[in-house]
């Protein structure tokens, strides 16, 4: 049962090679996908070394032996190879029974057992290595300025970063905002423009609303308070003049007296809220206190 044996043994290493081949070349192809990602990091971070391709091709070797290795272990039985074996050839169970006894009687009948023909469709996987070649090559050959286009596309946000400055400057000049408070928000505004990404414009976006939205507020609030001001301003301006209508001989002190007493407490009121505050006084107003003081 030489014979029988001799191409059995052959048939396993046939389909043992089948296996490690197919196991390699997937492996392959994601192995060279990654080695085009990793030359596209390195060409973007610094430069390639000059023999670069001759690493990537020695690191195939490790990569087919623990395919090797993989595969023997997973190697089938030879009770599974023999029963395939004689399958393939209708040797009604003769392989199988060299195995066991003594079958050179039936040597005559062996000569004649082929290799069966093994097949693998590997047509996804030879696609899968060559696409993954392309890409390894478009990686090494693309031109290095493309890089910030690939890596982060720009956001233009140039306008609503020059409205917003002109906003704080405004805010500071009328004492709305501390210069320290003022200095704080240009800070934001430069560090939201240097961290504007094409890949997350939300993020910027809401930013700068953020911020637009805070600016407006401060000056609502600002004119809320202007309002107010001017309105205590014109009752105490009414309440003045009515007292200068009363009668120089008014024998009764008591209205007077409740007008002055108005009067002290829009005074107060105004003391208050900060409209007598000099700062906080218009310049005309300013000039003509200066000029009643003098």
């Amino acid at each position: 049962m030489d014979s029988a044996n001799h191409s059995l043994q052959s048939f396993t290493r046939r389909i043992q090679m089948m296996m490690v081949y197919r196991t390699a070349l997937k492996w392959t192809g994601v192995w060279v996908m990654v080695m085009g990602v990793i030359v596209l990091v390195v060409r973007f971070t610094g430069a390639l070394p000059a023999n670069w391709w001759l690493f990537a091709l020695l690191s195939l070797v490790p990569l087919i032996g623990a395919a090797w290795f993989v595969e023997y272990r997973r190697k089938p039985k030879m009770e599974q190879m023999r029963a395939a074996f004689d399958g393939e050839n209708q040797a009604g169970g003769l392989v199988m029974a060299a195995a066991e006894v003594d079958t050179r009687s039936w040597e005559a009948k062996t000569q004649n057992l082929n290799l069966p023909s093994i097949q693998w469709r590997g047509g996804k996987a030879w696609a899968g290595l060559i696409l993954a070649l392309v890409f390894l090559i478009v990686t090494w050959l693309i031109p290095v300025r493309f890089a910030s286009l690939i890596s982060d596309p720009p956001l233009e946000v140039g306008q609503q970063v020059q409205q917003l400055q002109e906003q704080i400057n405004v805010l500071e000049e009328e004492n709305i905002l501390p210069p320290d408070e003022a200095e704080a928000k240009r800070e934001e505004l430069e560090r939201i423009a240097e961290e504007a990404s094409g890949f997350n414009p939300s993020k910027t976006w809401e930013a700068l609303d953020h911020l637009l939205d805070t600016n407006q507020k401060l000056a609502e609030q600002e004119a809320e308070e202007a309002l107010s001001q001017l309105k205590t301003l014109n009752e105490a301006e009414l309440l003045g003049k009515a007292l200068d209508l009363l009668p120089k001989d008014l024998a009764d002190q008591q209205a007077l007296e409740e007008g002055l007493k108005q009067f002290g407490d829009l005074l107060g009121e105004l003391a208050k809220k900060g409209a007598l505050n000099p700062e906080n006084l218009p310049e005309e107003l300013k000039q003509a206190l200066k000029e009643a003081l003098e």
